[in-house]
């Protein structure tokens, strides 16, 4: 196609290519920021609801850990948050005991 003539407005041949890879490209990058704004926002749907429930279960996991409430999915890093904070404990009594002259 060379032209079109439209209401007035010329359109020629060189506007009226696509550049189907560049155009796939887009699509694609504004199909996974769609995708991030709808995930960021909380909208449901059928492609949303799984990422949405994951996101929520991690979010009351480290709830639970954060107020030391014990549950089967956080009890081992409930025992792992107090064993770091004991022996960060032990290590600064021992600099804080006064040296034996």
């Amino acid at each position: 196609m060379r032209a079109v003539y439209d209401n007035g407005l010329m359109i020629v041949g060189e506007q009226l290519k696509v550049d189907i890879d560049a155009t796939r490209k887009a699509v694609t990058q504004e199909n996974h920021e769609a995708f991030a704004l709808a995930l960021s926002i909380g909208y449901t749907s059928r492609d949303t609801i799984k990422p949405l429930l994951q996101m929520a279960h991690q979010k009351a996991v480290a709830l639970s850990v954060s107020a030391a409430i014990p549950t089967k999915d956080t009890i081992g890093e409930l025992i792992r948050k107090a064993n770091a904070q004991m022996t960060s404990l032990s290590g600064a009594v021992d600099k804080a005991k006064p040296k034996a002259a």
